[in-house]
């Protein structure tokens, strides 16, 4: 059994499930045990009134991650609590990658952190979220 193997095909099981994040158009680069990674690339149906990045659409990507990170363990996990600060703007075009990372887990809660960066490696917006995390064992 390799937990980081199982824990990617666990996620990757989950995402197929994930319609906003199809219909935007994020798609799953790898995942491991309170860890993943998603990307974008910044399309016309993602900018705001003024043309540039929405703010909405990067919070659903920091979400998305978030929850795929939160969900890489045994138990069914449900975010509480969610925070974004926007950093940089984004144009069309632009790929952005998210990295959600475990920054602390007990038995009913999990706290992480999600970086979202554009492909020149500017810091695009900082996410931290917290999740609980449920007696219910993930079942896909």
């Amino acid at each position: 059994m390799n937990p980081t193997r199982d824990s990617e095909a666990q996620v990757r099981r989950l995402f197929a499930n994930d319609r906003l994040a199809k219909h935007l158009g994020i798609t799953l680069v790898e995942a491991g045990p309170g860890r993943a990674v998603t990307r974008l690339t910044v399309a016309e149906n993602h900018l705001n009134i003024y043309s540039g990045g929405h703010g909405g659409t990067l919070f659903a990507m920091a979400d998305a991650t978030f929850g795929l990170a939160c969900n890489s363990r045994a138990h069914v996990s449900i975010a509480i609590s969610a925070h974004i600060a926007f950093v940089k703007g984004v144009q069309v075009g632009d790929v952005l990658t998210a990295r959600a990372t475990e920054q602390a887990r007990t038995r009913r809660a999990g706290t992480y952190l999600v970086e979202i960066r554009r492909a020149d490696d500017a810091l695009v917006a900082t996410f931290t979220g917290v999740a609980h995390v449920s007696d219910k064992a993930i079942e896909i």
